[in-house]
């Protein structure tokens, strides 16, 4: 979606960036292979589209602006509590500018729509006006009930619908030229906000926020054709809300992290974990040798909890510090000035100015779900809930089956029908 490997012209874009700031291993088609250096990267990009997008709404010119300059006195010399509320304002105007432009309006055609398709179509006798729900039903109607013919009918509805939608005409807006710099900042400081979300929600633990993020991103994963993604997504709504009773659709929502050193925000999620104590495993089979067998490794797997709380224990005893796991560098610090200057000063991204086009990225959507088809997306939903809701019910009659409550397989067939 946003990185191009033959973009490197363009300025603002992420493999623009990758080369000013020499991130040879985060440029790479093999992200699963370098996942821990693209994401890292993915987070200081993010931090200096923040920065600059920041900067942009205050007037600054460079980050050696002296505060004075677009903070007011009254909020540098009164109260914390007032300058937290004078910040939180600020942080408002920003997100409403640069992330929320235009999300909700996006949203609510997409909440109407969606309810439209899903609205039962009727069909109404041009006669006597009665109800009904398939159209070869009211057509038999019409011929048997007042002799209609029905072909002549038809071609006079299909003429009347033809009247009454005139040709569409190209508005304005469509006619406006795009500035291709400013969509890609906007989307771009769009998706990192998403991505920082889903992160602090796993930190804070908050199951609900989790699902939350799943939401959004299932579509974009289904806007980008990302369709194993988007259905593991559907899959988990499914069985929060319907598959599982309800003690299991808590735990699979509150249960998805887990805190190894106490305090707030300090989660970590349920596959990393695993992927630590798969990674201490590993070390104790090295230490084996040519000793390793099946039973040496059971027995090493059933000791792994035992063995990593006395780890813990000796190194509290014998004060050894471990790292937080995050790790600032001062490489960082110069590579996050670097995209700042680049993004802010440089391509001017977060000012809007038409006419300014990409090469490799022409034409670039600011709403990173414009390429999602909302009656594609109906459809593949509605196809998915039909198949999770017979595969329940299947479930459901034979376990009744096996409790001997239908005499016959006729009644299992009928039962199943009518549920359907």
């Amino acid at each position: 979606m946003f990185f191009n490997a033959s973009s490197v012209c363009d300025v603002g874009t992420m493999c623009s960036n990758m080369n000013v700031t020499n991130q040879v291993n985060a440029k790479t088609s093999n992200v699963l292979d370098n996942f821990n250096y693209c994401k890292s990267y993915v987070k200081l990009e993010t931090d200096a589209f923040i920065v600059a997008a920041t900067m942009k709404h205050f007037g600054m010119k460079s980050l050696e602006d002296p505060v004075d300059q677009f903070i007011p006195a009254s909020v540098l010399q009164g109260t914390r509590s007032s300058r937290r509320l004078w910040l939180h304002e600020q942080v408002k105007a920003v997100l409403k500018k640069y992330v929320m432009d235009d999300q909700e309006q996006f949203h609510q055609s997409l909440r109407d729509e969606l309810i439209e398709m899903n609205r039962p179509k009727v069909y109404h006798c041009s006669v006597c006006g009665k109800e009904y729900r398939y159209e070869k039903a009211r057509d038999n109607h019409e011929a048997r009930e007042h002799s209609v013919n029905t072909s002549l009918v038809e071609d006079a509805r299909n003429f009347s619908n033809t009247a009454e939608s005139p040709p569409e005409e190209q508005s304005p807006q469509a006619e406006q030229k795009t500035d291709d710099r400013y969509n890609y900042a906007t989307a771009r400081l769009n998706f990192g906000m998403i991505v920082f979300n889903f992160d602090d929600a796993v930190k804070e633990g908050d199951g609900e926020r989790i699902l939350r993020c799943w939401k959004f991103m299932m579509l974009i994963f289904r806007a980008y054709k990302h369709t194993k993604y988007a259905f593991a997504a559907l899959q988990l709504f499914f069985f929060t809300t319907c598959l599982l009773s309800e003690r299991l659709s808590h735990l699979l929502k509150w249960n998805r992290t887990v805190n190894n050193k106490g305090g707030k925000g300090h989660n970590i999620s349920l596959d990393l974990r695993l992927e630590h104590l798969n990674h201490l495993l590993k070390e104790m089979l090295k230490c084996l040798g040519v000793n390793v067998t099946q039973k040496s490794a059971q027995r090493c797997s059933e000791a792994l909890s035992a063995l990593e709380e006395i780890l813990r224990s000796m190194d509290s005893e014998l004060g050894v510090a471990h790292p937080s796991g995050h790790h600032v560098s001062a490489k960082d610090d110069k590579d996050f000035l670097l995209l700042v200057k680049e993004i802010h000063e440089r391509g001017d991204m977060f000012n809007y100015t038409p006419d300014r086009s990409y090469q490799k990225l022409s034409n670039f959507n600011g709403n990173i779900l414009g390429e999602l088809d909302f009656s594609q997306l109906n459809k593949w939903i509605s196809t998915h809930k039909k198949e999770f809701c017979r595969s329940k019910l299947q479930h459901l009659v034979m376990h009744l089956k096996s409790k001997f409550l239908f005499s016959s397989l006729t009644a299992l067939q009928n039962f199943l029908v009518h549920m359907t």
